[in-house]
C-alpha cells in the first residue's frame, strides 16, 4: 500500500508538467503562424504602393512625350495643314530669288536670278501676282475659272497640281519645308538656297517656274511657336 501511495504521488507532479509543456508548445506555434501570415499582407502593401508610383511615372513620361511632339508639329511648315486649306504656317513675308523661262528654241529653261512676280499669304488663301492664281482649300482660280486641285506628298514635300489637265493653262505648286532636298536643278550659276521655306510655281505657259522663299515669318506665328514651348 505504502508502495502503490508513493508511485501515485509521483505519477501525478509528472503528468502535471506534461500538461504544461503542451500547452507552451502550442502557444508557441500559434504565435508562429500569426507572424507568418502579417507578413505576405505587408508585401502586398508595399508592392501595391510600388505599383502606383510606377504608374505615376509612367503617365508623366507619356504626357511629356505628347508636348514634344505637339511643339515640333508647330513648327516650319505644316504640310498636313496646307492640304486642309489651312496656310497658317506659311504666314509671313515670301520673295521670288529665281525663276526659269524657256524660250523653245531647244535650249531647255533658263534660269536666272531675281524676281518677275509676288506671292501673298493669308491664312486661308494663297495668292500669286495680281490674282493670276488664288488656291482656297482643293480649288485653284486663274483666268480660266476654278479647278480642283490634287495633293501628292513627295518625302518631304507636298505638290498641288490640277486634277484636270486638259485646260488652256496647267498650273503645279510644290511646298518645301526648308532643309528637304528639291528636284530643282537651276542653270545659269544660279543657286536656289534650301534653309528657307519654298513655295515654286510652275504654270505650262512658257513653261515658267518661279522660286519663292519665305525671307520673313509672320510675328504672329513665331510669337505662337514660342509660347507653345
Amino acid at each position: 500500500m505504502k508502495r502503490s501511495f508513493v508511485l501515485a504521488l509521483i505519477l501525478v507532479p509528472m503528468l502535471s508538467l506534461a500538461a504544461c509543456g503542451n500547452n507552451d508548445n502550442t502557444s508557441t506555434n500559434n504565435s508562429s503562424i500569426s507572424i507568418n501570415t502579417a507578413t505576405p499582407s505587408d508585401e502586398s502593401s508595399v508592392y501595391s504602393q510600388s505599383s502606383s508610383v510606377s504608374s505615376s511615372t509612367s503617365t508623366g513620361v507619356s504626357t511629356s512625350t505628347s508636348s514634344s511632339t505637339q511643339d515640333i508639329q508647330g513648327t516650319g511648315i505644316n504640310l498636313t495643314q496646307i492640304q486642309a486649306g489651312n496656310y497658317s504656317s506659311l504666314l509671313g513675308t515670301w520673295t521670288e530669288v529665281a525663276y526659269a523661262v524657256n524660250p523653245q528654241n531647244g535650249t531647255g529653261e533658263q534660269w536666272k536670278e531675281g524676281s518677275l512676280s509676288t506671292l501673298s499669304v493669308s491664312s486661308d488663301k494663297i495668292v500669286y501676282g495680281n490674282g493670276d492664281l488664288v488656291i482656297q482649300g482643293y480649288r485653284l482660280k486663274d483666268s480660266a475659272g476654278s479647278h480642283t486641285l490634287s495633293f501628292e506628298k513627295n518625302g518631304g514635300s507636298l505638290d498641288a497640281s490640277l486634277t484636270d489637265e486638259d485646260v488652256t493653262i496647267n498650273w503645279n505648286v510644290s511646298f518645301y519645308p526648308k532643309g528637304v532636298t528639291n528636284d530643282i536643278q537651276p542653270n545659269n550659276g544660279v543657286k536656289i538656297d534650301n534653309t528657307k521655306d519654298l513655295i515654286v510655281i510652275w504654270t505650262s505657259n512658257n513653261g515658267l517656274t518661279e522660286v519663292f522663299a519665305q525671307t520673313n515669318a509672320s510675328n504672329s506665328v513665331a510669337s505662337g511657336m514660342k509660347n507653345s514651348h
